[in-house]
């Protein structure tokens, strides 16, 4: 155990040390009052009644007034030795020892006994009061209250049973008096015995009487006489003995004050102390104390303590508790919100404990508010100027209770007078005390040190307080390895509590309890130093080891036993495992990603070895199943199939799970490939089934290092496919069209990933739309939510609230919700995929208010078409694809609404998930030469010069040179990586590592940094208008301040899957000053890695030199199929001195093209590029017999008016102008998005109102005219610039006065470029004042000096809407903006103005040459007719089945049809895939009996599927045996009925089989059908298409499939 000795403990973690009364030395006024003063406190009214009707001699009495006799009755004075008529309940104060002292005050001791009074005998008033044991009473309470049978603030010290019995035990005003020979058991009514381990109660019908009639049951009472025992309830343990891994929980009747979850009310109390001698209080007033409990509240002075009680308690209990100040009923009381002031009267003099003051302090809240405590309160937290007796505590709190005492100190300085008021960690300390939580200790060098744990705070500490505190209990795990077999081990994931809500954490276990077979048991957790658990003080990011007793209950100290690095192990005392020696081993802490997470071993007999996955073979990929079982694993099995297999294949599987609450992780290693995870339980309750406070179980699938599935909640089974088949060679395959790339992708799973999405004019009050992870609902056999996303791999979808309640906790009730996509700009003709759900239960109650809608628009919202309407019907949720044809130029918009009417009882719930809108080939299309650099044409053979006649020699006509074809590069693909690290939280998924001290990366804007004439780091970033880059952190505090020190700072990208070839480019720099001092220690590496991280190589390389910092280029090839990460390290060694900077920016990965041949002919056929025809070789030319006079200057397009017997040689095609230039990133982008995007901008003018602002424009009308448009331009956006907001009305801040300008900063513009802008103009009142209303945009290219216009308008009515101003840009121009809005001195106009969206983006520069005349083509050798192709069905929503489109050779179904309805083994996707809804059986399990699996409809002759033509139709199936049938029907249309086209029966051996039908043939309709009913027994001559589901219709599966023929 690696263990670090604090050199100053913190208050909250100091040891307890015990507690006498401070000496009145060095305490002022407070030394308390002599006795000759006591007859002055007494007439004065002061000591509230000390004495009891005082029979005193003298005035010197204590417990009378001057002892005359007639003192008045005191208000809690107790006579010495009175006998009480009512029991006490006894109750246990933990003290927390005051830091501030030197050392702790002789005989402190850390926890106090004392007894609360039956009001009945105290006169109504408070009364708490020590109890006086002897050793040996005090070590038997210990012993009863860690055996959880003497409960505090439950159990009862039965005074008035010993009254009557004349045993005499007295109580005065100071303690409660135990004969020194009274056992503890026979005093106090106790809890029923509890063994180790407790499996579950008995029926109470069942239930034993309790055996000894000095028990009693808290919450029952004795029977008649006070000594007769009532039936109690016994508790039935564990048959076998051995399998103790279930913990009853011996809390279950703890009083509600230890409650940890719901609405928790919290009263504070400030308390006025009024001494004679001079009072006193804490200074806080009551607003800073309730800023110090519960921090900033609505509509309360400002408060910055973010570190209080409420935030603490309720980011640790993960949201279930809530932290209330106060109640509503008393807020007239308070002086703040849940303060309170109260004044005592205290004399010094006769105080004999703590409780003396804090019993006061009850009575005068109790007074004030009219109640009595705790009342309606859970907590009240008492704030004490200072101690009075029996000091040496900073506070104090009762177990299991309501109340904890703070306690300030007399001393000048503030901050030492109020630390444990306002200490955060003192409260917390004290409410894990009100919640029964003892201390947190450590054993070292032999000694046992209460408060040595320094893991956390209380409520937040080591692995045995996150087991007890009970926030986690679904998050719990139990293995008893004295029950396993020798050498036996097991591995387990475990994450930190901080991370108990990160959603690809919610399936692992936060703490394991690792059972005994005692009492005592151990706790191991993942100690993870981030979020609420950050800044721990000991063993941060180790995996810890408790120890605890009473069987993990609260109440027992915790000791913590080891603290484990990655690799350590450590063997637990025999002593506790009954002799079995028990190793816990830290195998493996991964911190590549968040979360992260620990994987643990514990084994018996032997030191747990590493079982993390084997490494695979080159071409196979790992596949890692993780189970925790549950209370009943017997109910489990899993499978996992390969889908792209004929047929699918198991390749593995699992049906054994002999232990409960257990781990079982399987490894193996498959080809890449889809897959299929398919999880069972017999019982159908899933993963769930656990036993009280215990969490069920789990299961995690990991597919190549990725989490693919996770779950626990489901019913008879769940399913998760995953991987992507591999690609297959068909015998002659099509030519390869180019990759499309979609314009919109959104699978919801990036941070932010609804921004733009706007919940606007919903109505529901609960269910509205969210980004999350679904949770699967089932209720009345209706699934209303799926359990998870549509991506593959994925968590998120966008959906109407978890269900994590339950059922109807948040679905959609009350009206709409609505959800709206923001508007997608789309330029080529598209089509648009999503995904969706929607599940009501109830069907035809409320026809108009049930509904689910998903509507499309094409012109950004201005008007929508229906895709998907479902009304008031039972609908099952299930992920189901939607698709629409889109037209380029369109501005599209998704509305989603689900709506619940006013009927009662409905469940109604929906989603949406992975929308694509993607290019659609457009077909026809000439045939093109790959893109990139083009490869120049084949040379033309060599042309012979001519062959003179003998006289007179002819002047040859001059061979035109040879003109290359034209080359139409394409353009250049989407890229599939662009971050230039300007959107917010643009690192996320970036990790920092390495040991450096000072300097890691960071994202910002890079400091200009030169020192000793070296410039170590850039000034800004490369990105052109941008202003972020990933760099080694700023340096505004100097040269210096914040460069790498200390060693290597580290910054690893996620992983980027690339699909395509590709180049990768990114920029970076590096500056170092001081070469040579460390040439092992300082560095810059820029490192690659395209397999996802397992090995990496090297792009820059820079040792120990000296390197000035400036932006420089980096690339490489990235083949498709890779996973791409990347890796910076900048590196200081030891040598003092050096200056160290580096940073990357804009990473850009994009498909490159691979060149090839010119361009060619026409490509036909749906956009496959047809090759180019070969030119025909060129004859040499036979010379003419009579030259032509002259030699034209150019080639003519005709052979020469004397046509030579042969004609010349046709020359090549013509060049076309040189190849555009790809457009450049553009100089200037301004959505004015960005936080402060109006820097630069200035505002001048005499207008009084209305002057520019950044922000988000107010719709204004007003007269019939629109002044002010409704929301910005930018797609998506919400803010503009523009003449300031009317939330107040229109007029309320318009344009008035006269003129509103605003100017621009000066841009440098270096290339030729175009301007493009937004701009709104509104006005009402034209012509009322033409020289003072109007607008201007103006232009200037010279920095300011001079300007032109861009818009003009004058005084005249204008409605707002946005428009596009341009000019062009020469580059070399400073360019400027000037905006004016001008409303003149008539009155009554409104004017408003604002822009938007600006650009300058350079143009194209090239210019074309000459054009030469035309040349004819050459003429191309006939085109051979395309070979038919096979298609593969797509799921048609519309029709239920599956379709294919266009005309293949064959259509098949893929892997669409596979399984059959929700048969055990693989369910059938969109079952059941009829056009008829014609069902299918459940009976049976895949592969052992009927299921069609591939249905294929192919043309006899081999060509295309052509009306009148001759067809087959084969189905790959499954049967059971040769009693099984396969009919074969076809729907010559989609509206005609089924005709039967034959039968085959199965043949007898075989499981897996494939059919045909007869041949028959294809009808005219351009859209036909074919269905398979596979049945076994089918009768003979059978006309039905669609049998029942009776008898042995349970077996039957029947699948349609639709596809197109040509006419």
């Amino acid at each position: 155990m690696q263990r670090r000795r604090q050199s100053l403990l913190p208050l909250l973690l100091l040891a307890a040390a015990p507690s006498l009364a401070a000496s009145s030395s060095g305490r002022g006024l407070r030394r308390g009052l002599k006795k000759d003063d006591a007859a002055v406190v007494a007439a004065s009214g002061l000591t509230n009644g000390i004495g009891n009707n005082g029979n005193g001699n003298g005035g010197g009495g204590t417990n009378g007034n001057n002892g005359n006799g007639n003192g008045n009755a005191g208000n809690n004075g107790l006579a010495k030795g009175r006998l009480a008529s009512h029991d006490c309940t006894l109750q246990i104060a933990a003290l927390l020892y005051d830091a501030e002292l030197s050392e702790p005050p002789p005989g402190w001791e850390a926890e106090s006994f004392e007894c609360s009074m039956d009001r009945r005998d105290s006169d109504g008033k408070a009364a708490t009061r020590l109890l006086r044991l002897t050793a040996a009473q005090k070590d038997e309470l210990k012993e009863l209250w860690h055996a959880g049978k003497a409960v505090p603030n439950e159990s009862k010290l039965q005074l008035a049973k010993f009254k009557n019995q004349g045993k005499g035990v007295e109580w005065d005003d100071k303690e409660v008096k135990l004969p020194p020979g009274l056992a503890m058991k026979e005093g106090l009514t106790l809890k029923e015995e509890e063994a180790a381990v407790v499996e579950e109660e008995w029926p109470p019908e069942a239930a034993s009487g309790l055996s000894s009639g000095a028990l009693v049951a808290p919450g029952n009472s004795t029977g008649p006489g006070g000594n007769e025992p009532v039936r109690g309830r016994a508790l039935r343990f564990e048959e076998d003995a051995t399998m103790r891994e279930v913990q009853h929980s011996t809390e279950r009747r703890l009083q509600n004050y230890g409650t940890r979850v719901g609405v928790t009310p919290v009263l504070v109390v400030k308390v006025f102390d009024n001494i004679p001698l001079g009072g006193a209080s804490v200074s806080l007033t009551p607003s800073q104390l309730s800023c110090e409990v519960f921090g900033q509240l609505p509509g309360e002075p400002a408060c910055d303590d973010v570190d209080n009680l409420k935030n603490v308690l309720e980011n640790c209990s993960m949201g279930k508790m809530t932290v209330q100040p106060g109640i509503s009923n008393h807020e007239n009381k308070y002086s703040a919100p849940g303060v309170v002031q109260v004044s005592i009267s205290l004399n010094q003099a006769t105080l004999t404990s703590k409780a003396d003051v804090h019993d006061k302090v009850t009575d005068a809240v109790e007074a004030l508010l009219g109640i009595t405590l705790p009342g309606p309160y859970k907590h009240a937290m008492y704030m004490m100027a200072d101690c009075y007796v029996a000091c040496g505590y900073a506070a104090y709190a009762y177990f299991n209770s309501w109340l904890s005492v703070y306690k300030g100190k007399d001393d000048p300085d503030p901050a030492k007078r109020d630390k444990n008021i306002r200490s955060s960690p003192v409260h917390v300390h004290e409410f894990g005390h009100n919640f029964n939580l003892h201390h947190s200790g450590e054993v070292e060098n032999g000694e046992a040190l209460e408060y040595k744990d320094h893991t956390g705070a209380m409520v937040r500490n080591n692995a045995a307080k996150s087991w007890q505190i009970g926030w986690y209990n679904d998050r719990k795990v139990i293995v008893n390895p004295t029950s396993k077999s020798t050498n036996w081990s097991t591995t387990l994931k475990l994450v930190g509590v901080a991370d108990y809500n990160t959603p690809s954490a919610r399936s692992l276990p936060v703490v394991l309890k690792l059972e005994t077979g005692s009492s005592t048991d151990y706790y191991v957790g993942f100690n993870r130093d981030t979020g609420v658990m950050a800044d721990t003080k000991e063993y941060k990011d180790l995996v810890t080891v408790t120890r605890t007793g009473a069987n993990g209950a609260s109440r027992d100290i915790s000791w913590i036993e080891a603290a484990l690095a990655e690799g350590q192990s450590t063997q637990l005392p025999t002593s506790y495992f009954g002799g079995t020696k028990v190793y816990v081993k830290a195998l493996k802490i991964d911190t590549s990603a968040e979360p992260w997470i620990a994987t643990i071993a514990v084994g018996r007999d032997q030191v747990p070895q590493s079982t993390s996955a084997p490494a695979c073979a080159a071409g196979l990929v790992p596949v890692r199943i993780d189970i925790i079982a549950d209370r009943s694993p017997q109910d489990i099995s899993w499978t996992l199939t390969n889908r792209c297999t004929e047929p699918t294949t198991v390749v593995a599987s699992r049906n054994s799970f002999p232990d409960r609450t257990f781990g079982y992780s399987d490894d193996y290693c498959v080809t890449p490939s889809r897959y299929e995870f398919r999880i069972d339980d017999s019982d159908g309750n899933g993963l769930t089934e656990g036993n009280g406070d215990l969490i069920g179980g789990s299961y995690t699938v990991t597919y190549d290092e990725s989490v693919v599935a996770t779950g626990r909640s489901y019913t008879d089974f769940e399913s998760a496919t995953f991987g992507v088949c591999a690609p297959t060679s068909p015998p002659t395959p099509p030519p390869t069209p180019p990759p499309t790339f979609c314009t919109i992708q959104e699978d919801f799973e990036a941070p932010g990933a609804d921004a733009g999405w706007t919940t606007s004019g919903s109505t529901c009050t609960t269910g509205n739309f969210v980004l999350g992870t679904p949770d699967p609902v089932t209720n009345g056999g209706v699934t209303t939510q799926v359990g998870g996303d549509h991506t593959a791999g994925g968590a998120n979808a966008l959906f109407t609230a978890d269900n994590k309640d339950g059922a109807g906790a948040n679905d959609v009730d009350g009206g709409e919700c609505i959800v709206t996509s923001p508007t997608w700009s789309v330029q080529q003709d598209s089509e648009l995929s999503l995904w969706y759900f929607f599940g009501q239960r109830d069907e035809g109650d409320d026809s108009a208010g049930d509904y689910f809608s998903l509507e499309l628009s094409r012109n950004g919202g201005s008007s929508w078409s229906p895709l998907v309407s479902i009304g008031d019907v039972t609908s099952n949720a299930t992920w189901t694809e939607a698709t629409a044809a889109i037209t380029g130029g369109s501005a599209v918009k998704l509305r989603v609404t689900a709506s619940d009417g006013t009927a009662a009882g409905d469940l109604v719930e929906a989603g949406i998930d992975d929308i694509a809108i993607c290019p659609t080939d457009s077909g026809g299309g000439g045939g093109g030469g790959g893109g990139g650099s083009p490869t120049p044409p084949p040379t033309p053979p060599p042309t012979p010069p001519p062959t003179p006649p003998p006289t007179p020699p002819p002047t040859p006509p001059p061979t035109p040179p040879p003109t290359p074809p034209p080359t139409n590069p394409q353009p250049t693909a989407s890229c599939t990586i662009r971050e230039d690290f300007e959107a917010t939280g643009a690192d996320a998924g970036w990790t920092t590592s390495g040991s450096c001290s000072t300097g890691s990366f960071v994202l910002g804007t890079p400091d200009l940094v030169t020192n000793g004439g070296v410039t170590t780091q850039v000034g800004g970033d490369h990105t052109a208008g941008g202003a972020n880059a990933l760099f080694t952190a700023d340096n505004k505090d100097g040269a210096g301040a914040n460069d790498v020190d200390g060693g290597e700072c580290i910054v690893t990208s996620p992983t980027w899957s690339v699909q395509q070839d590709s180049e990768l480019s990114l920029w970076y720099f590096f500056g170092q000053r001081d070469e040579g001092d460390d040439s092992a220690g300082d560095y810059f590496s820029l490192e690659l890695s395209r397999n996802g991280g397992s090995s990496w190589s090297p792009l820059v390389s820079i040792g120990d030199v000296t390197s000035n910092a400036t932006w420089t280029e980096a690339t490489a090839a990235i083949t498709g199929g890779s996973a791409v990460k990347l890796r910076v390290t900048a590196s200081d060694g030891t040598a003092a001195g050096d200056l160290v900077e580096a940073g990357i920016d804009d990473i850009a990965i994009c498909p490159t093209d691979s060149g090839g041949g010119g361009g060619g002919g026409g490509g036909g056929g749906g956009g496959s590029p047809t090759p180019p025809p070969t030119p025909p070789p060129t004859p040499p030319p036979t010379p003419p017999p009579t030259p032509p006079p002259t030699p034209p200057p150019t080639p003519p397009p005709t052979p020469p008016p004397t046509p030579p017997p042969t004609p010349p040689p046709t020359p090549p095609p013509t060049p076309p102008p040189t190849n555009p230039q790809p457009t450049a990133s553009c100089t200037i982008r301004e959505d004015f998005e960005a936080t402060g995007a109006d820097a630069g901008w200035t505002t001048s003018g005499s207008c009084s109102t209305g002057s520019f602002v950044l922000g988000t424009p107010d719709l204004v009308t007003n007269g019939g005219v629109t002044t002010q448009v409704g929301g910005d331009h930018t797609a998506g956006g919400a803010n503009a610039l523009f003449t300031a907001d009317n939330k107040d009305g229109a007029g309320a801040n318009d344009v008035d006065g006269g003129e509103c300008i605003v100017t621009s900063p000066t841009w440098s513009v270096q290339q030729d470029s175009e301007l493009s802008l937004w701009y709104f103009f509104g006005q009402r009142d034209e012509g009322d004042d033409s020289a003072g209303d109007y607008f201007s945009l103006e232009l200037s290219r010279n920095g300011g000096s001079s300007w032109s216009p861009l818009v003009s308008i004058g005084d005249v009515t204008s409605n707002a809407t946005w428009t596009e101003a341009t000019a062009a840009i020469t580059g070399g121009s400073a360019v400027k903006l000037r905006v004016t809005a001008s409303d003149g001195t008539a009155a009554g106009d409104l004017v408003e103005a604002g822009i938007d969206d600006i650009a300058i983006c350079p143009t194209g520069t090239s210019t074309a040459p000459p054009t030469p005349p035309p040349t004819p083509p050459p003429t191309p050798p006939p085109t051979p007719p395309p070979t038919p192709s096979s298609v593969t069905a797509l799921y048609d929503s519309a029709l239920s089945v599956p379709k294919c489109s266009p005309v293949g050779s064959s259509c098949t179904s893929g892997e669409l049809l596979r399984g059959k309805g929700a048969m055990t083994g693989r369910s059938e996707d969109n079952a059941p895939n009829t056009l008829d809804g014609c069902p299918d059986g459940n009976g049976g399990t895949y592969t052992s009996d009927e299921s069609i699996d591939v249905i294929t409809i192919q043309s006899v002759g081999g060509g295309s599927l052509k009306a009148g033509d001759s067809a087959t139709i084969t189905a790959n199936v499954y049967v059971y045996n040769d009693k099984d049938t396969a009919e074969f029907w076809t729907k010559t249309a989609l509206d005609n009925p089924w005709q039967l086209v034959g039968r085959v029966p199965a043949e007898a051996g075989s499981k897996q089989q494939t059919l045909t039908s007869p041949q028959f043939q294809l009808s005219s309709s351009l859209v036909q059908a074919v269905r398979v009913q596979l049945a076994y027994n089918l009768p003979e001559g059978n006309t039905n298409p669609c049998l029942g589901l009776a008898g042995d219709g349970q077996w039957a599966d029947r699948d349609d499939l639709v596809f197109s023929v040509a006419a």
